[in-house]
């Protein structure tokens, strides 16, 4: 297997057309490259209930670039064109990328 020569990230769930309910647990997941000898990046997952522009809600942050998370959605949320954002920072570098769009009922 060959090893990364620069960082990488790409949502890997939720994918399109996913519909969440507000209040419960969902996974959010990512597949993060890091070049050998850097070091592994904190994560943040933010969800935007009003499309790609925003504005972005924090769901989760500090959390170890594992791969996956459980969010819970906020109450009191419904949206038809929600965005889950992941954002990778290690060693002065941001990853950012988005999966979606998502459906939100109560």
């Amino acid at each position: 297997a060959s090893q990364p020569t620069g960082r990488s990230l790409r949502v890997a769930g939720p994918g399109p057309g996913r519909t969440w309910r507000a209040g419960q647990v969902r996974a959010v997941e990512w597949l993060s490259a890091v070049p050998p000898g850097e070091p592994v990046g904190s994560v943040t997952v933010e969800l935007s209930h009003s499309g790609l522009g925003g504005p972005w809600e924090l769901l989760a942050a500090g959390l170890p670039d594992s791969g996956r998370a459980q969010v819970v959605v906020p109450l009191g949320v419904t949206s038809q064109h929600a965005w889950v954002r992941v954002r990778v920072q290690a060693a002065g570098h941001t990853g950012i990328d988005v999966g979606g769009p998502l459906v939100i009922v109560d």
